[in-house]
């Protein structure tokens, strides 16, 4: 009886072990992290209503569950206002603190270059944010956004952070 008992536990370990690593495989494969990248650039689109192009600069995808964090430079393909957009002010500044700091940075990432262009959207007297601060709901990811745009530059970045 104890021998039956030893091997039905290493039996159902075997199982719980495989399909751990089925799991695991699905989630790590190019496919399903490009159908990601996907969704993540559609959440763009929503926002910015019309034609535009992206570049995906950072792409952080955390260490546990859904977890990523993912920033886009953008520009649109007619230079114009967008609905919704804010003048850059300090509450902006300080969405923008707040959000930036959940992000982690690769070593090989071209910081210096990034800061500086940054820091001309933000200098420009057209600079507008809009940011969109998710809420937790059960079984959902927590997403929060935000879009930091100049029209006479004709150039913005793209936050997501999910958590």
């Amino acid at each position: 009886m104890k021998n039956f008992m030893k091997r039905m536990i290493r039996l159902s370990l075997l199982l719980c072990i495989c399909i751990g690593a089925t799991g695991c495989q699905k989630y790590n494969t190019p496919k399903y992290r490009e159908r990601r990248a996907d969704e993540d650039a559609d959440r763009m689109t929503k926002v910015l209503k019309n034609n535009f192009s992206y570049k995906l600069i950072l792409n952080d995808d955390g260490g546990f569950g859904n977890d990523r964090s993912k920033i886009f430079e953008f520009s649109l393909k007619k230079p114009q206002t967008l609905k919704h957009f804010k003048k850059m002010d300090q509450e902006g500044k300080e969405d923008y603190n707040g959000l930036i700091d959940g992000f982690e940075f690769p070593k090989n990432f071209h910081k210096k270059q990034y800061k500086s262009e940054l820091s001309k959207l933000f200098k420009a007297k057209d600079c507008k944010y809009y940011f969109i601060k998710g809420r937790f709901k059960k079984n959902e990811e927590h997403a929060d956004e935000m879009y930091i745009y100049a029209q006479s530059l004709n150039k913005g970045y793209y936050y997501l952070f999910i958590i």
